[in-house]
């Protein structure tokens, strides 16, 4: 998975929103794309203060790649990502899963274009 966002993570994002993107992948099980992480882990693992982390997680989320998993709503109807004191999920985009399986057919390295896809060129 970290492989997947180094080579197909879009050429605009920030070396922030990168490093937060690739950290989560690095820990991601490679089937089911989550990761448990305290905010803590994140933090560390990033090597940039909680703040900077959940901004460039925002910044992802407003570019549409939303790493972090919901667990709730707040009394305000805002939505939660983590609990205090507990582990926070994510969860690496599909789309990465998807490029990387597009990428594959491009370059000839599978002969089977992904389901729902057609041989015939735009």
């Amino acid at each position: 998975l970290y492989r997947r966002i180094r080579d197909l993570a879009p050429q605009d994002w920030t070396s922030g929103e990168l490093v937060v993107a690739l950290m989560i992948a690095d820990a991601a099980n490679e089937t089911s794309l989550r990761a448990y992480l305290t905010s803590p882990e994140l933090n560390w693992l990033c090597r940039m203060k909680g703040r900077t982390v959940r901004d460039n997680l925002q910044k992802l989320s407003e570019r549409g790649y939303e790493f972090r998993v919901a667990v709730g709503k707040d009394r305000h109807g805002n939505t939660l990502y983590g609990i205090p004191g507990k582990r926070s999920e994510y969860q690496v985009p599909d789309i990465f899963t998807r490029l990387a399986k597009g990428a594959q057919v491009a370059y000839g390295l599978v002969d089977k274009p992904p389901q729902g896809g057609t041989g015939v060129p735009p």
